[in-house]
């Protein structure tokens, strides 16, 4: 056995309006994520509601705006391993769920000044490792997969969280 076929590759050719359409249901709540940091940062002059370390280089940096690029970036990827590998879909679930985390995450940095997993004392390698992968990605995004939940769905729900937070971030 091969690692493609291990994975479940999909041999078949998706139709670009298909790719197209799921491609902006992953983006959508992951670019609110980075709108949400932008004004969160600009509201608060802080870095400690982000919990990827490349997000806050970005942001040190004076690049805050590459995080828009890099979830597009993502956004191509987790869209190929979808519509090419039936075991990898989870990670698609887990990416967006991934979102719904940093937006809770800043909103009760807005009321609280920490996240939840700081308000808790961990480390912060301690930290991403909970939030990104065993809270995201090894549980959540696996268990969505398996219970076939509506991506869509999901993505909208996320997003409209998303705007709630924007709201108590610029007001």
């Amino acid at each position: 056995m091969n690692l493609f076929s291990f994975l479940g590759y999909i041999k078949e050719k998706p139709k670009f309006k298909k790719v197209l359409i799921f491609f902006i249901v992953l983006l959508i709540p992951n670019i609110l994520r980075q709108v949400i940091y932008w004004f969160t940062y600009n509201a608060t002059s802080s870095l400690e509601f982000i919990a990827s370390f490349e997000t806050k280089t970005m942001y040190a940096a004076g690049f805050p705006f590459f995080g828009v690029l890099e979830e597009i970036i993502l956004g191509i990827i987790f869209v190929v391993l979808w519509f090419k590998f039936r075991k990898l879909k989870f990670l698609s679930y887990a990416w967006i769920i991934d979102s719904f985390f940093d937006f809770l995450s800043v909103l009760v940095f807005i009321f609280v000044g920490m996240t939840p997993l700081q308000i808790l004392g961990l480390s912060i390698g301690f930290r991403f490792f909970i939030r990104e992968f065993l809270v995201s990605y090894l549980s959540l995004g696996i268990l969505a997969y398996n219970k076939k939940w509506n991506i869509k769905i999901l993505s909208l729900i996320v997003s409209v969280f998303a705007l709630i937070v924007l709201l108590f971030v610029l007001f």
